[in-house]
């Protein structure tokens, strides 16, 4: 998301990562049911569709087909060059999202100038994230009784 590519693989101290990777594209997962709602609370949402290359709309199958029509306008004001997928527990093709080679630095820089310099973009309390570092192989069942749990308290 924006967070990930504007801080680590912008900053110096992300040479080696830059070496050996490359960002292929920004994908952003947004819930049909709750999008409007979400857009109208918090700056956040606007700006991760803003700079998204390709969208999944989720949850498509909790939301009548008209509304979904007015979620894509929505997307569209925000972001007309967006790919969108419509999905339902985000099942789209991996040949979809994947070497995609999507991600278009001239694009950002239309839309915020100052991607590249100074870090002055405040972000929206109310969004988190967690990163995990494990070494050797990780239990599933383990891996999926925590995720559970951290979902079911965090969201």
């Amino acid at each position: 998301m924006v967070g990930v590519c504007r801080g680590p693989l912008g900053s110096p101290s992300a040479t080696d990562l830059r070496s050996r990777a490359k960002l292929d594209s920004i994908v952003t997962v947004v819930d049909a049911k709750h999008l409007a709602a979400s857009l109208e609370d918090s700056h956040e949402t606007a700006e991760q569709i803003a700079f998204a290359d390709t969208i999944l709309i989720n949850k498509v199958d909790l939301v009548p087909a008209d509304e979904l029509a007015e979620i894509e306008a929505r997307i569209r004001v925000l972001n007309p060059t967006v790919v969108i997928h419509r999905t339902e527990r985000c099942l789209v093709p991996n040949n979809e999202l994947l070497d995609q080679r999507a991600f278009d630095l001239d694009r950002i820089l239309a839309v915020e100038p100052n991607f590249l310099g100074e870090d002055d973009h405040q972000h929206d309390d109310a969004i988190s994230s967690v990163a995990l570092r494990q070494e050797g192989l990780i239990d599933i069942n383990n891996f999926n009784i925590w995720i559970s749990a951290l979902l079911r308290t965090r969201g």
